[in-house]
């Protein structure tokens, strides 16, 4: 019984410890992909955007683009300007580096926080009067405290100490605002600035100092707990701030005194040397480092500048960058190659079933007579280019054949005659992608007019330029003299009739019943275009792959769609 019980303890266990792990990686796994996805996604978009910079840049020096990844490569590479750029940014950095240094000198840092400090206190001090005021005793207190310490500050007892302040602000001031000077003044005031601190700063009496500060230290202390004892506490955290700001001072002279002195006056001897180094080299330097400093590249120039092969290819599925040159060579759209493959075999698909409805063939016969029609008015009137009346008749034509160009089933013959070329021959996800949204609108065009047998604007224009045509001829046969070769229109209106009269014929149920299979068709296209596609990962678990999309004059194709 015992041995039984004791197989099936482990035999539980061995479940738990099983389950336990099951869970963890159910948690784990799925959190790994969808952070894949993300990461796979940004790199993938990153990588449009360094291949359309590097473009523009390859553009600005030869006047063109160029779909060859060594080329382009090569002439960043070439490039003194970027190099330069760059040699100005790695400057700047080296520089504020140390002057940094400089300032983060443990004795000079604490100097510096004790001056920062003390003025904080009485620009407190001087900002509260207005609520000190209504407490007599506060009031006076304050009022004496604030000349106390601002006479500290700038004290004539203690020449260096104000002397080193100010000019350790001068430094401060300069790493803050480093980009408005260039390399080389700023690398000259650096230098000067740590010559003339460590000048001052081994006579600085810092010992008188401290005395004559912790008196001050004490009265704040009483002054502050007064203060938080009143009213005031309602309307002004001051008593907390002033509390901070002297308990700051009374640390920094703590940690002076700890300090071994000879050691810190050989930091700031060590970091006024780098300084001088630094200012040499610049000078030597000199076509660089008379630019103002700058701490980093633009966005375009750091993608232009670290453009390498790799950026080429996509990490989603390894297939390179379409790179395609458009608008007579003055344009260029770069696109993720990223299941293109698919959406070209799903559309294709489509684009067939478009064909075997023998709808297009219909309107196309219709559109290509009227342009047919056009020619022969145009003819006409450049062989009666005397004759204003023809003139006129002829333009008159002319616009209303103009005006179908913007009824719905002639934009959705267009709409979907596009398609299904796409569909073919095109190699751009996102024309594709563009084109399907029309050609699911087209669909439902069609749909609705063959269901109610209404073409609505279609039959109006019809109506109208068999008018024109008619009253064209009426104007013909009062020509005197017609060239043999013009012809009225006669023939015209007759072919335009049972043309339009096959438009209307090919109306059927299975027309009909093809046109809603063809709405759901495009409308499970849509959603593959704009939601992409999962992938089996670890045999349980879905990996979401969608298209990251393209860039074209500047657009960002995942932005315009947000």
């Amino acid at each position: 019984m015992s041995k039984s019980e004791g197989k099936g303890s482990i035999l539980l266990k061995l479940i738990i410890v099983i389950l336990v792990i099951g869970l963890i990686l159910v948690i784990k796994i799925p959190g790994d992909i969808w952070e894949q996805e993300e990461q796979e996604l940004l790199q993938a978009r990153s990588n449009l955007t360094s291949i359309y910079e590097s473009e523009r840049f390859y553009f600005g020096i030869h006047q063109k683009f160029t779909t060859d990844p060594a080329e382009l490569i090569s002439t960043i590479r070439q490039d003194s300007t970027l190099l330069n750029k760059q040699k100005i940014v790695n400057n700047t950095r080296k520089l504020s580096f140390l002057i940094k240094d400089f300032l983060n000198i443990p004795y000079i840092e604490a100097l510096r926080k004790i001056d920062e400090n003390m003025k904080n206190i009485v620009e407190d001090l001087t900002t509260n009067r207005r609520n000190f005021k209504r407490i007599e005793d506060i009031f006076n207190e304050a009022e004496d405290l604030r000349m106390e310490v601002n006479a500290l500050i700038a004290s004539s007892e203690y020449p260096n100490y104000t002397f080193v302040s100010l000019y350790t602000d001068s430094m401060e001031i300069l790493y803050r605002d480093l980009s408005d000077f260039t390399l080389q003044v700023a690398a000259s005031r650096a230098k000067w600035l740590a010559d003339t601190i460590y000048s001052a700063i081994d006579n600085v009496n810092i010992s008188g100092l401290n005395d004559s500060w912790s008196p001050l230290s004490k009265r704040l202390e009483v002054f502050t707990k007064k203060v938080n004892r009143s009213e005031l506490v309602n309307v002004t955290s001051v008593g907390d701030r002033i509390k901070d700001f002297r308990k700051r001072v009374d640390e920094s002279f703590r940690k002076i005194k700890a300090m071994n002195f000879e050691n810190e006056l050989q930091k700031v001897q060590n970091s006024r040397m780098k300084l001088d180094e630094i200012y040499n080299q610049f000078l030597q330097d000199f076509i660089i480092t008379t630019h103002y400093a700058q701490y980093r590249l633009s966005e375009s120039d750091s993608l232009v500048l670290h453009l390498t092969e790799d950026n080429f290819y996509s990490p989603i599925n390894g297939e390179m960058y379409i790179i395609t040159i458009v608008d007579d060579s003055t344009g260029i759209r770069i696109e993720s190659p990223v299941l293109l493959k698919e959406l070209k075999e799903k559309a294709q698909t489509v684009a067939q079933k478009i064909n075997s409805l023998n709808l297009l063939p219909k309107y196309k016969a219709y559109l290509d007579t009227l342009e047919s029609i056009r020619q022969k008015g145009e003819n006409i009137r450049k062989r009666l280019k005397r004759n204003t009346d023809i003139f006129i008749k002829y333009k008159e034509m002319e616009e209303v054949i103009n005006r179908f160009d913007n009824i719905g089933v002639v934009t959705s013959y267009n709409d979907l005659t596009k398609f299904v070329d796409l569909a073919n021959n095109s190699s751009s996800y996102g024309e594709i992608k563009s084109s399907i949204e029309s050609g699911l609108n087209a669909v439902r065009i069609y749909k609705q007019a063959y269901e109610e047998n209404i073409f609505g604007k279609l039959d109006t224009l019809h109506k109208e330029i068999i008018n024109e045509m008619e009253s064209f001829n009426e104007l013909l046969s009062t020509v005197r003299r017609l060239p043999k070769d013009v012809r009225n229109f006669e023939s015209d209106i007759q072919t335009l009739q049972a043309l339009r009269q096959e438009i209307s014929a090919i109306n059927s149920p299975q027309l009909i019943e093809g046109l809603k299979a063809l709405e759901a068709d495009f409308v499970d296209l849509f959603f593959f275009a704009s939601e992409g596609t999962t992938q089996t990962v670890y045999g349980v678990f879905s990996k979401k792959i969608i298209n990251p999309g393209y860039i074209e004059k500047g657009v960002k194709s995942w932005e315009e769609e947000k």
